[in-house]
């Protein structure tokens, strides 16, 4: 896939954000589709040491995957979600977050499932983060998660573990590097 996006802050704390992913695929044979998102989030402070982030989106938004008169179109794996976060400033250099959010997969039809989460990071001083969480999935989708990522001149890099719950079998490990400007 290759993604492009674009956020604009519409008010003091509401922002929009709509992309677009070329997606290319040689599963069955090749195959390439466009895919569309949109998302809308509310962001504000509550008092000196507490704010929250709210948030609504829907993703690959688009034609199906066309691998010829061979096969099937593959239906894109459209979803609406929302959720939100809250951030407590502990101290100076110690901050908490809290997370909740809920995704519905409604295309393709076979496929329908809900998945829910729910987690949690410390950050030390904007350098080091510690995080937790877990997935409740539909479908034997349910797994349990933990990273850690650190930050310094705009650089993060990150290391996450996924581990499935129950009949999930998922055993991942992402490695990740981030450069914001």
């Amino acid at each position: 896939t290759v993604d492009a996006a674009y956020s604009l802050r519409l008010a003091d704390h509401f922002s929009a954000s709509v992309g677009i992913s070329l997606l290319h695929s040689e599963l069955l044979a090749k195959a390439t589709t466009v895919g569309f998102q949109a998302a809308a989030y509310y962001r504000n402070r509550c008092g000196q040491h507490m704010d929250y982030v709210v948030g609504l989106s829907a993703e690959n938004m688009g034609p199906a995957l066309d691998y010829g008169d061979s096969y099937v179109k593959a239906k894109l794996p459209t979803l609406f979600g929302g959720g939100g976060e809250m951030g407590l400033d502990l101290a100076a250099r110690h901050r908490l977050s809290f997370s909740l959010a809920g995704q519905y997969y409604c295309l393709p039809k076979r496929s329908e499932m809900f998945l829910g989460s729910v987690g949690a990071e410390y950050t030390y001083d904007r350098l080091l983060s510690l995080r937790a969480g877990f997935r409740y999935g539909e479908n034997d989708n349910s797994a349990v998660a933990f990273g850690v990522g650190v930050s310094h001149w705009g650089l993060t890099a990150a290391v996450s573990h996924q581990r499935g719950v129950g009949d999930n079998d998922t055993n991942l490990t992402a490695v990740s590097l981030q450069f914001a400007f």
